[in-house]
């Protein structure tokens, strides 16, 4: 079963990879989505869209990308980029950080093709 997931678990898993697990890429996208919408803030619909990618790259365990690296290198991005999207204040600023991210996962996904 998938964690709950909410603002806290977000932040955790900033520094903390194992809080979301690949397999539940999609629950944190719909997380994302939900907050987003509810909350009208734009950031968090474009982190909807870095956990699709995330999951496609890396999900479903051995079905996504078999590369160790491209898996770090993914953890990397989210454990740098998320803290400062999160605490942004200016919405301008944090939807130009996470359009940042997404940018940055989609070059890594069209640096790992799938096997």
């Amino acid at each position: 079963m998938p964690p709950l997931l909410d603002l806290s678990t977000l932040r955790r898993f900033s520094s903390q990879a194992e809080v979301i697990a690949p397999e539940d890429y999609p629950e944190a996208a719909r997380f994302c989505r939900e907050h987003g919408v509810g909350h009208a803030d734009m950031r968090f619909i474009v982190l909807e869209n870095c956990f699709v990618i995330s999951y496609n790259l890396f999900g479903e365990g051995e079905g996504g990308v078999s590369s160790g690296t491209a898996y770090s290198a993914l953890l990397g991005l989210w454990q740098t980029e998320l803290p400062a999207i999160l605490d942004a204040t200016d919405p301008a600023v944090a939807l130009a950080l996470a359009r940042h991210l997404e940018e940055e996962l989609r070059v890594l996904v069209f640096a790992n093709p799938p096997p």
